[in-house]
């Protein structure tokens, strides 16, 4: 698995596809929350828990929007912690690593 860049005090997205582990499809009602978590397993300021949106006629695409407020230490080992239910019972909850770096100013 990839490691997931964030950037410190940066507007952006995290993105996230869910798929039914049973039959291969694309779940689109389903309650989503991320949340940002560091090496040592604490949420830094910003981090959430955020909640992610579906995002209208896609295949599974939940959209959750980290503010500028996002203000962790640089660096790596952070994990972006993903929980979703539906009211169905179909429930998960996984983790992507991330990395975070310095963020570019508006206007650079």
């Amino acid at each position: 698995m990839s490691t997931h860049q964030l950037f410190k005090r940066n507007d952006q997205d995290i993105d996230v596809v869910l798929v039914n582990s049973r039959d291969n499809s694309f779940i689109n009602n389903a309650t989503v929350y991320v949340t940002i978590l560091s090496p040592t397993g604490t949420i830094p300021t910003g981090g959430g828990p955020l909640t992610a949106s579906y995002s209208g006629l896609s295949d599974g695409l939940y959209r959750a929007a980290v503010t500028e407020a996002f203000d962790p230490d640089p660096g790596p080992g952070y994990q972006i912690k993903i929980i979703a239910t539906t009211a169905a019972g179909i429930n998960g909850e996984g983790y992507r690593p991330a990395y975070v770096s310095e963020g570019v100013a508006a206007g650079s």
